[in-house]
């Protein structure tokens, strides 16, 4: 358990800590809101195309293997991020990216495989430790810059430890593991149901739907927030311990989800409830900024509970750990691919309006569909399932 905490806590400090130093990494290399939206987005559009194709070398290698090798790719990626080289941010983003969609896809496998018996529970754990690390990287990422003789680079590049020590503990559990490490029958994918392949199911479409635009939501936040609020008056330093706050809330409500998920087996009225506080947020932004800190506190409770819910539903809506893999590589390739176009277009619409009510406004729209995504997606059931004679499903 301490090995993939570790692992967790290692997936997001890489991405959460370009936000609060966005503006210096901008007047550093001379890039427009535009292109720090892309450089923003490169690790969505990397989650999106490799999320697809972790499934190949892990039935080939196994998932522990896999994972290993990713720590390492990313402790590499890190170092190559902060480089003084011609290209070495965008080079080291992606492959960072590369590395952390490694993770995405195959630690909810490992929860469904090893702990199937705590599902909720450990996904809450899980993702206390990825939460608390990226709200650590987000608060303490500008303070960092403003050392004597430091710079943005030293802000991105000290997280490079936590890799490091996931990967030596995750080495000592595999050591330690009897038994394959692979997916059961890592040459064979789950049973496809009568219906057709995961591709045409209703349920696994609304699951990456609600995957998607929570992601959006909370990414654009990640980027933009310290410079949506510095533009309106607030200072540099205590925007990024907004969002530092924000996600610090999000793990706590993170947490409190995995235990209300225990007890219930249809998610949808819940899903609808924690998706409520960012459709009052994102337009009190737009419209009240000086109440800041209640619309950041009410994204955290948001974005927090809407996270483990999309995480927990990859386990809850399938069958098997196979079934897990297929579902996860589904709802994160897609769903981070309509993610990667919210810091992106944020920047976009800022560089043409030159405020931020837009992008706001336009996210508050997504939140709604946030909604309509969940009252499918929450419903009991697999993605996975047979069909009785009448055409009716029925759960594996």
């Amino acid at each position: 358990m301490a090995a993939l905490l570790l692992v967790a806590a290692a997936l997001r400090p890489s991405i959460t800590s370009v936000g609060p130093v966005i503006d210096q990494v901008g007047d550093a290399l001379a890039l427009s809101n535009t292109l720090l939206g892309l450089l923003a987005a490169l690790p969505l559009l990397a989650f999106s195309a490799m999320s697809v194709l972790v499934a190949w070398p892990t039935r080939r290698y196994g998932i522990d293997r896999v994972v290993a090798a990713s720590l390492l790719l990313m402790t590499v990626a890190l170092m190559i991020r902060v480089l003084p080289a011609p290209g070495g941010i965008w080079v080291g983003t992606v492959l960072v990216a590369v590395a952390v969609a490694v993770g995405n896809v195959l630690v909810p496998a490992v929860v469904k495989r090893d702990h199937s018996g705590s599902l909720a529970a450990t996904t809450g754990l899980y993702t206390v430790a990825l939460t608390a690390s990226a709200a650590l990287a987000s608060g303490v990422s500008y303070p960092l810059s403003q050392l004597p003789g430091a710079s943005w680079r030293l802000s991105l590049g000290v997280w490079v430890l936590f890799p490091v020590v996931a990967a030596l503990a995750w080495r000592a559990r595999s050591k330690n593991l009897s038994g394959s490490t692979s997916l059961p029958n890592p040459g064979v994918v789950a049973p496809q149901p009568a219906g057709g392949p995961i591709w045409s199911s209703t349920l696994a479409w609304a699951v990456t739907a609600f995957m998607g635009l929570q992601s959006l939501n909370f990414y654009v936040l990640v980027t933009w927030l310290p410079t949506i609020e510095v533009a309106t008056g607030t200072a540099p330093s205590v925007a990024g311990w907004h969002l530092f706050l924000m996600q610090m809330l999000g793990m706590m409500a993170g947490f409190a989800t995995s235990r209300a998920l225990a007890r219930t087996t249809d998610q949808r009225l819940f899903g609808v409830l924690v998706t409520a506080p960012i459709l009052v947020a994102l337009p009190g932004l737009a419209l009240v900024p000086s109440m800041a800190l209640l619309w950041v506190l009410a994204t955290g409770v948001s974005t927090g509970a809407s996270f483990v819910l999309a995480l927990s539903m990859l386990g809850l809506r399938s069958s098997s750990t196979s079934a897990t893999v297929q579902l996860s590589g589904m709802a994160q390739s897609v769903g981070y691919l309509l993610a990667a176009a919210g810091p992106v277009v944020s920047g976009w619409l800022h560089d043409r309006t030159g405020d931020w009510r837009s992008a706001l406004l336009l996210m508050t729209g997504l939140a709604v569909a946030q909604c309509g995504a969940v009252l499918v997606a929450g419903r009991a059931g697999h993605w996975d399932a047979i069909r009785d004679e009448d055409g009716v499903d029925c759960v594996r």
